[in-house]
């Protein structure tokens, strides 16, 4: 038997000239002969002079992931935005920068005395893209890469991670949502798999 329950909430206050953005997801999982885990995270974001086709964005994340054995990651960034398209069904944006960030790991479970930390500069890129396929009906897809150069272990650590949305506008509140995630990491920390992937279905409510 597994079990698997999630919840996401996402905050968004726009004015004029800045947009500031929250994502909070936490997932819980539990098989019949295993150890329950969770997996968290919160993504604060603002974006500056945001209706122009060149805008300054900063950002703030803690996370963790008891699955793949990080017990916490700190990052602080920012960066450059590019609108390539923001029209009423289309919208196409970009962006580049500099993060630091920092996490700590536990090389083998249930042994606190395994766990290390690792600090790290990035180069952190994106592109997102979204548009309406029909009246009810959008598309949302993302891709992102970062990538630092590890001095302890002379490597370049390259992370990959992808997202594809499709929403269903039910009412104008209601709305259902298929999401597919997938995330490659060519070096990761300890040896845990390189990548993978979720599918998720559900219902999104607008407050």
């Amino acid at each position: 038997v597994y079990s698997r329950l999630s919840s996401r909430v996402d905050m968004l206050y726009v004015t004029k000239k800045q947009a500031f953005i929250l994502v909070n997801s936490i997932e819980y999982f539990k098989g019949s002969n295993s150890t329950p885990f969770s997996t968290g995270y919160a993504h604060f974001r603002i974006n500056f002079r945001r209706q122009h086709p060149v805008s300054l964005e900063t950002y703030a994340q803690i996370q963790y992931d008891g699955v793949r054995r990080m017990r916490l990651r700190n990052l602080l960034g920012g960066g450059l935005r590019f609108t390539v398209a923001d029209k009423e069904n289309v919208d196409i944006h970009m962006g580049t920068g500099l993060m630091y960030e920092q996490e700590k790991w536990r090389e083998l479970e249930g042994d606190p005395a395994s766990d290390f930390h690792k600090i790290l500069l990035k180069t952190s890129s994106y592109i997102g893209l979204e548009f309406d396929l029909a009246d009810h009906s959008q598309f949302t897809l993302w891709g992102l890469h970062q990538m630092g150069y590890d001095r302890a272990e002379d490597i370049f650590r390259n992370r990959y991670a992808g997202e594809a949305v499709l929403s269903f506008h039910i009412t104008k509140r209601l709305t259902w949502i298929n999401r597919f995630s997938y995330f490659y990491d060519v070096h990761p920390i300890i040896p845990i798999n390189q990548a993978y992937f979720q599918l998720v279905n559900g219902l999104r409510i607008q407050l």
